[in-house]
């Protein structure tokens, strides 16, 4: 029994690292963006942390709504 919970807490180790590993998006993605693209987004960033802080939102609430926010197109 004993080689058996070992045997299984290791495919289950496993399992878990190979499978967290695949949704980690490489550094290569990221760096994707062009120049315009990053100007872009970060002007786009600010403006919707001028409008969470309009609404005086909380620290929690203002960052689900800035991220909301950026992601609309």
């Amino acid at each position: 029994m004993p080689r058996f919970v070992t045997t299984l807490s290791a495919a289950v180790i496993a399992t878990a690292l190979v499978g967290g590993s695949a949704f980690v998006p490489t550094p290569a993605e990221a760096a994707k963006m062009s120049t315009a693209e990053k100007a872009a987004l970060k002007e786009k960033t600010a403006d919707c942390n001028k409008q969470a802080k309009e609404q005086k939102l909380g620290f929690l609430k203002r960052h689900k709504f800035v991220k909301e926010c950026v992601a609309k197109p």
